[in-house]
């Protein structure tokens, strides 16, 4: 190989090393460039989504309160409910018997008394007259047993609102707010009141409870 071919050769070579590390030099720019695009997009995508992990747990939190809430409120509305339904049925402790006066019965009083009479003697014929036979004591009759006295019989129960059905202690409550607290005001409402029931239309089972509660006045 020539001189002349042999610095042509290393001026390739060279060319080709300045070419190569200007090659690399950018595309370590271009990586560098890319890492921190990347953490900028890391960086824009997390904030979000740790904000929305944020509100879902708030939000959980939230609806968890509010169902153990609601879930308390059935429960004591359930109770209520089931109190009411073992009353009606009559399911209850039994109570005690009142005591019967005791009646007393008179003593017998003994009011024969016996009495003997005296021989009669007879002057003609000598002969002694045989004495009569005493008279047996009659029994004392007994005074009758008072009937013992009966119990009056108890007043029926004056129907109440909560004897309606479909109508819970809440809903009781949410009347006696509006001014509904007699059943009377349900069967017949004046004008006022059927303002204030109209509160109560979208309640299940609304329509029959003006039937009901005549149903229930009447017995």
């Amino acid at each position: 190989m020539s001189k002349k071919d042999k610095l042509g050769f290393d001026k390739v070579i060279n060319k080709f090393n300045k070419e190569f590390e200007k090659t690399s030099s950018q595309f370590n720019k271009f990586v560098s460039d890319a890492f921190k695009q990347l953490e900028t997009l890391q960086s824009q995508v997390q904030d979000p989504i740790k904000k929305i992990m944020e509100d879902l747990d708030k939000l959980r939190d939230k609806e968890m309160n509010r169902f153990q809430s609601e879930f308390d409120k059935r429960l004591s509305e359930f109770q209520a409910l089931q109190a009411q339904l073992l009353e009606k049925l009559g399911i209850e402790q039994a109570k005690p018997a009142p005591k019967k006066a005791a009646v007393k019965k008179p003593a017998a009083k003994t009011t024969a008394k016996a009495s003997a009479k005296k021989p009669a003697s007879s002057a003609q014929s000598g002969t002694k007259a045989k004495a009569a036979p005493a008279k047996k004591a009659t029994p004392a009759k007994k005074a009758p047993a008072k009937p013992a006295t009966k119990p009056a019989p108890k007043a029926a129960a004056k129907p109440k609102i909560s004897d309606i059905n479909g109508v819970g202690p809440a809903t009781v409550k949410k009347l006696k707010e509006a001014g509904i607290t007699e059943i009377a005001q349900i069967a017949k409402p004046n004008q006022q009141e059927k303002k204030s029931l109209e509160a109560f239309s979208k309640v299940k089972g609304f329509e029959s409870w003006q039937d009901q509660a005549s149903k229930l006045i009447a017995g």
